[in-house]
């Protein structure tokens, strides 16, 4: 993992950084964020997985008459879609509580998830009969964004975690005054 984060950690590092309380908004944020693609993730393979079955059977029934073999490709990658999905709504579950906790571990799974989105759009993208590049700009360029926000919050996330985002900006330092100045003031 770490082979990975830290190449991508040096590259997000040269952009600008969002606000401190911007970061601090995003990590907060982030578990119930995490917890809605979870739910998304679900729900979209089930309804990948309602089209996947109609498709089977409506090209089973083209096959039965020759006409199946130009479209047997598009089957294979709606199961390839589903099978991430759920492993994607898998994952975003098992985040969530780490993320709540502000561990690291959480972070880490979502640094997964990131990964196999863009290894999912690249694969389908070469192997789906077609090249369809403005759909892999977007696809990539998604991504980017996504990775960028997830290692803006990156130093919020913790090995043992926390129970609220720690600030990693250091604290201005307040004058402390003397009796001298004390008097000064008094007088």
């Amino acid at each position: 993992m770490k082979q990975l984060e830290q190449p991508l950690d040096d590259a997000f590092k040269k952009l600008p950084q969002l606000p401190e309380n911007a970061r601090k908004g995003l990590a907060t944020a982030l578990p119930w964020l995490t917890l809605i693609g979870g739910v998304f993730s679900l729900l979209t393979a089930m309804n990948a997985y309602r089209l996947a079955t109609i498709a089977d059977q409506y090209l089973s029934g083209m096959r039965a008459f020759g006409y199946g073999a130009d479209v047997a490709g598009v089957t294979s990658v709606i199961w390839l879609s589903i099978i991430i999905l759920l492993v994607q709504g898998v994952l975003f579950f098992v985040a969530f509580p780490a993320l709540r906790s502000y561990k690291k571990s959480g972070w880490n799974l979502l640094l997964w998830v990131a990964v196999v989105s863009v290894i999912y759009s690249v694969v389908v993208n070469l192997f789906n009969g077609y090249l369809d590049l403005s759909q892999l700009i977007v696809s990539l360029l998604s991504a980017a964004v996504g990775l960028y926000l997830l290692f803006q919050v990156r130093s919020y996330f913790t090995v043992g975690g926390s129970t609220k985002p720690v600030s990693t900006e250091p604290k201005p330092v307040e004058k402390v005054e003397t009796p001298a100045e004390k008097t000064d003031k008094e007088l």
